[in-house]
């Protein structure tokens, strides 16, 4: 994704809007590379399990789905998921329209989409340290939607001062805070889903996420792409997924089968 933003930067410029169609073009090369890299050098499944629940039979594509549907907190979790991913989305989608009217050049926009990004992924790596060591998927992913919105709003007000270095150190804290959310989020849908198929759960995740991220964007251009206005449809999502994450309950079962079988 930082790359993306990187060769848009790069390929698209403020004097050069002609040039989106071979951006399209390259994004559809690399695309191609990476489906076929996939194709030849992607397994099913590892030789060795990594965890006795891994080895374990999973429950068909139907009967998974109708237990995620069945299971409150897993609903719960993929409506805090749902709100802060499609926030995320919104947000990379529609960078251009928050940060422009501020005097932001297409190559400062493509600046702060990648320290957006890398921060993000360094959040991630310091958060998955945490919750490995204390399994508190609950807590952090709440933290998350928490702090998500707190430094959501102090970029936002931070805009007015059109200053390059702000807005980097704000981006890079929303960054920090909101893209962990996303791993964690898998795994502590699983944990509450186990034995349903981790590829069932993530993908029903990721289906919500995509929906309210296409919600959020449209809502952005009810209101004319006004910067206040789609920080703040982001700001209640934000505030919706922190509830959402606080009421469900944390039980991991499919920790607790490996525990049980260790044990």
């Amino acid at each position: 994704m930082a790359f993306g933003f990187m060769i848009t930067g790069i390929i698209v410029t403020d004097e050069s809007k002609s040039q989106i169609g071979l951006l399209m073009l390259v994004e559809a090369a690399i695309c191609f590379v990476v489906t076929v890299l996939c194709l030849i050098w992607f397994y099913d499944k590892p030789s060795i399990p990594p965890s006795i629940s891994a080895s374990e039979t999973r429950e068909p594509l139907c009967k998974s789905l109708a237990l995620c549907l069945k299971n409150s907190n897993f609903l719960l979790v993929f409506i805090g998921f749902s709100m802060i991913q499609g926030t995320f989305a919104t947000l990379v989608t529609l960078l251009d329209p928050i940060i422009s009217p501020y005097g932001f050049s297409s190559t400062e926009i493509s600046i702060l989409g990648i320290i957006f990004i890398l921060v993000g992924i360094l959040g991630s790596l310091i958060v998955g340290i945490e919750v490995t060591a204390t399994s508190k998927y609950k807590l952090t992913c709440f933290i998350s939607s928490l702090l998500s919105l707190v430094t959501l709003l102090i970029f936002t007000f931070t805009l007015e001062f059109e200053s390059l270095v702000i807005s980097s150190f704000a981006v890079a804290l929303v960054g920090l805070v909101s893209a962990p959310s996303a791993s964690i989020s898998y795994e502590y849908a699983i944990e509450l889903t186990y034995p349903v198929e981790e590829a069932v759960s993530v993908a029903i995740l990721n289906t919500g996420a995509m929906l309210f991220g296409v919600l959020q964007i449209c809502l952005g251009y009810l209101f004319g792409n006004s910067s206040l206005a789609i920080c703040l449809v982001c700001a209640i999502s934000l505030a919706v997924s922190a509830i959402a994450y606080l009421l469900s309950k944390e039980v991991l079962i499919r920790a607790g089968v490996d525990s049980k079988k260790f044990g």
